[in-house]
């Protein structure tokens, strides 16, 4: 297990990051007991995946970037439209 407090990053936070093998619901309770022999004052809660803080984080961006997905796909099909009825009505 690693730990890495927020005194070591360039921009100081109040979390700790903790890097393991095992599932987060099995190492939580390791944690709580690991911090609470360290300094019994600190409580810790909000434990979230690694995976789901990046996931919260990128929400905007994910939106953003499926919107532009739709848009394009919607402008390709009609381009096709467009070329098909320019095709049909050269040939008739």
């Amino acid at each position: 297990m690693q730990l890495l407090t927020s005194h070591q990053l360039e921009y100081p936070l109040n979390f700790l990051a903790v890097c393991g093998v095992k599932c987060e619901s099995s190492m939580l309770p390791a944690l709580r007991s690991g911090v609470r022999e360290i300094n019994p004052d600190v409580t810790v809660f909000d434990a979230v995946p690694l995976a789901g803080f990046v996931g919260a984080s990128l929400y905007s961006q994910k939106v953003a970037a499926r919107l532009l997905m739709v848009l394009g796909s919607l402008s390709i099909l009609l381009a096709a439209i467009g070329l098909y009825s320019v095709m049909a009505y050269s040939i008739a």
